[in-house]
């Protein structure tokens, strides 16, 4: 999924704001046809630490062993992760490593046809369209 803000707000704004309830409401069908126009890109990068991330999504379930039912371990766990993508004519190349762990302790198409053109900084979701997680969010800022 990628996200273009609305023209005079930019991406960095919208990604400050942007929540799970946003991603949801977007991914319901539309009644138009789109004609999709977004650029070539190569993009990767590498997080040492995903805990703080993942306390500020919300999912502090994930941060403490004690917290996922691992009883008598109140040790924090680690979260790094590594991934890269490529979007061209052929389409989506994605991947990502993502290691945790814990020390000792459709509707049919209408008739109308709209244009979207991504030509500014703009978001990327990667979701798992069986479990409904976001593996992947990026912001897109350099094209």
């Amino acid at each position: 999924m990628a996200v273009l803000p609305k023209a005079g707000y930019s991406a960095v704004e919208l990604a400050r704001s942007f929540k799970l309830s946003d991603h949801n409401a977007l991914k319901r069908p539309y009644d138009s046809d789109l004609e999709l126009n977004i650029p070539r890109f190569n993009a990767s990068a590498h997080y040492n630490s995903l805990i703080d991330i993942f306390k500020e999504m919300g999912l502090n379930k994930y941060t403490h062993l004690d917290k996922m039912g691992m009883t008598d371990m109140e040790k924090e766990l680690f979260a790094i992760q590594k991934n890269s993508m490529q979007i061209d004519e052929e389409g989506a190349k994605l991947a990502a490593t993502t290691v945790v762990g814990g020390y000792d302790t459709a509707l049919p198409p209408s008739v109308i046809a709209r244009c979207l053109t991504f030509d500014r900084p703009f978001l990327f979701f990667v979701e798992n369209m069986v479990t409904g997680t976001i593996p992947l969010a990026s912001l897109v800022n350099n094209l």
